[in-house]
């Protein structure tokens, strides 16, 4: 008889049952509006000036709950024009006053800028009214890419530690910020290539413990779009 790997089986199980539990709703109003929560401003890149045309924003009413499920309801949708501006208009629920959260997420016109998680913004339910505007603009810069490398990772131990951050400036009005983090040890590849911002100052931040001392130095980098530097680190 055929044996059945009984964990992966309950995993699927699992898996199945918790993705069937929630729900995705539509809830997109015409252009007519009584009420209308709307949630607008600008998307820029570059030195903060040039607009990104058209980017697709969505706003989503959320509440879910860990391990059962929950309820994901479209809100609005729209696309930057081209200076970038949009605008997301919805009407507050009775069922969305009391619970969840709203979430605005952005979509990049183009893989050229930057992938950063979390572009967009939450808001608590009791933090949008009915009747009310909030101007949100967002910055998004185009990405260039660094291949680190570290000359002596061999020396790495085990109870050492080294890793950098590439922090730049991102999201609303350029102050949620970026920063992709690579942590060395004697096992990771010689040459990753992290994707980091151009057109802007990215603070290399660099934490090292080695033989029980711990360090920070900083670095900076500038890079043009679309660029790829090599940033050599040393243990």
């Amino acid at each position: 008889m055929k044996q059945v790997n009984w964990m992966l089986l309950l995993l699927f199980v699992f898996l199945s049952i918790a993705s069937g539990c929630i729900k995705k709703e539509d809830d997109l109003i015409g252009p007519v509006c009584q009420g209308c929560t709307i949630i607008k401003g600008q998307l820029t890149s570059g030195d903060g000036t040039i607009p990104i045309a058209n980017a697709k924003i969505t706003s989503n009413w959320i509440k879910t709950f860990y391990l059962q499920g929950g309820t994901i309801r479209k809100k609005a949708a729209t696309t930057t024009d081209s200076k970038g501006y949009y605008e997301l208009k919805f009407q507050i629920r009775d069922d969305e006053k009391g619970e969840g959260y709203f979430k605005t997420e952005i979509l990049p016109p183009s893989v050229e800028y930057l992938s950063c998680s979390n572009i967009g913004h939450s808001f608590a339910f009791f933090d949008l009214k009915k009747d009310t505007t909030i101007v949100v603009n967002y910055f998004i810069p185009k990405r260039a890419f660094v291949e680190l490398r570290l000359t002596n990772q061999s020396q790495i131990k085990a109870s050492d530690y080294f890793a950098s951050s590439f922090t730049s400036k991102m999201g609303i009005d350029g102050k949620q910020g970026c920063a992709p983090v690579i942590t060395w040890s004697g096992g990771l590849p010689s040459n990753p290539v992290l994707e980091v911002a151009a057109e802007q100052p990215v603070i290399v931040t660099t934490h090292k413990t080695k033989d029980g001392v711990k360090t920070t130095t900083y670095d900076t980098l500038n890079l043009s779009e679309g660029q790829k530097a090599v940033y050599n680190a040393e243990f």
